[in-house]
C-alpha cells in the first residue's frame, strides 16, 4: 500500500482510512504501507492499528477498536533524494485475522471524523435550536478556495437576546476551533465532547453559558479533511503556520479567523483560545 502525498505537496503522508471487502473469516493477511516519511512515529511505541469491522458491528455493536496482531514500524528500501542525499521511506506492518466471511473492514490511523459526521452533528445541534438549546446559534465563518462552507456558531445563555450590552456587558469571550491540521481527528472528537457538555445540564454548562460568550468553529481545514491530507490545506499550505499574514485567497480559513478573533475581542474580553490538536 502507498499513501497519497497532502494535495499540491511532496510529502505529508501519514493520515490513512481505508477499507478491505470480501473477507474470509480465519484468513490471515498482512499490510504493509511503503511511503512513511518520519523516523519514528507513535507505532514505533506499541499502539496499535484501528479497525472497524461492519459484520461485528451488526453482530455485537462493536465500534472502532485496535488490532490485536503484530505491528511493525521500519526503515525499507525506497528511497528519494532530497538536497542531493537519499533519505529512505518507512514501513508500517500489521496483520489483521478476519473474524467474519464476507465482511468488510476499515482500517485508519486514528479513529475518523469527517466532514459530514460534523455535519451530521451541527445539524442535531440546530434542531434543537427552537427546543431546549436556545443558546445556540449557527452561523458561516467564510467560504473555503473551494466553495465549501466553514460552520461556527456562538453558544451563551439569552442568545435571543445576543447582542443586548445589558444582558452580556460583562461576560468574557472564549473560542474553540480544531482540525487545522486534517489527521488530527482526536482534536475534533474531544471538541465534540465540550460541545455536548456546553449544551448539557450540568452546574459547569449553566455556569459557562451565564458567564461567557463561546464561539466555536469546529472543523478550520474543511478542503483538507475532505481530500484525505495529512496536515496541509486544499493549496498545500499548513494552515497552522499562516497565522501571522494570512492571504484572504489561499488561507480564507484562518484569515477569516484572525477577523473574527480580533473584531470578538474588541467588544469583550477574550478569558481563552483553544486550538485542539
Amino acid at each position: 500500500l502507498f499513501l497519497h502525498n497532502d494535495t499540491n505537496t511532496t510529502g505529508y503522508s501519514q493520515w490513512f482510512f481505508f477499507r478491505i471487502k470480501n473477507g474470509k473469516k480465519n484468513k490471515k493477511i498482512n499490510l504493509n504501507i511503503m511511503n512513511f516519511q518520519r523516523k519514528t512515529t507513535k507505532y514505533s511505541h506499541g499502539i496499535k492499528i484501528w479497525y472497524y469491522s461492519i459484520k461485528k458491528n451488526q453482530e455485537k455493536n462493536i465500534g472502532w477498536e485496535h488490532t490485536t496482531e503484530s505491528v511493525e514500524y521500519y526503515q525499507n528500501f525506497l528511497f528519494r533524494f532530497i538536497k542531493g542525499k537519499r533519505q529512505y521511506y518507512y514501513s508500517l506492518s500489521f496483520d489483521y485475522t478476519f473474524e467474519y466471511n464476507n465482511d468488510e473492514v476499515y482500517f485508519a490511523n486514528c479513529i475518523p471524523y469527517t466532514y459530514s459526521d460534523m455535519i451530521k452533528d451541527l445539524n442535531e445541534f440546530t434542531k434543537k435550536e427552537n427546543d431546549k438549546y436556545i443558546f445556540f446559534q449557527r452561523k458561516i465563518l467564510c467560504s473555503t478556495i473551494t466553495g465549501n462552507d466553514i460552520d461556527y456558531f456562538n453558544i451563551n445563555n439569552n442568545l435571543d437576546l445576543f447582542n443586548s450590552e445589558a444582558i452580556n456587558s460583562k461576560k468574557r469571550g472564549i473560542v474553540l476551533f480544531a482540525r487545522q491540521h486534517p489527521g488530527e481527528t482526536v482534536g475534533n472528537w474531544v471538541l465534540k465532547g465540550a460541545i455536548e457538555l456546553l449544551m448539557g445540564d450540568s452546574d459547569e454548562a449553566k455556569y459557562l453559558r451565564d458567564n461567557f460568550i463561546i464561539k466555536i468553529i469546529p472543523m478550520i481545514n474543511v478542503d483538507g479533511v475532505i481530500c484525505g491530507n495529512s496536515r496541509t490545506s486544499l493549496s498545500g499550505c499548513d494552515l497552522n503556520r499562516r497565522w501571522i499574514i494570512p492571504n484572504e485567497y489561499l488561507h480564507p480559513e484562518i484569515y477569516y479567523l484572525k477577523e473574527l478573533i480580533n473584531n470578538f475581542s474588541k467588544k469583550k474580553k477574550i478569558e481563552y483560545i483553544i486550538d485542539f490538536h
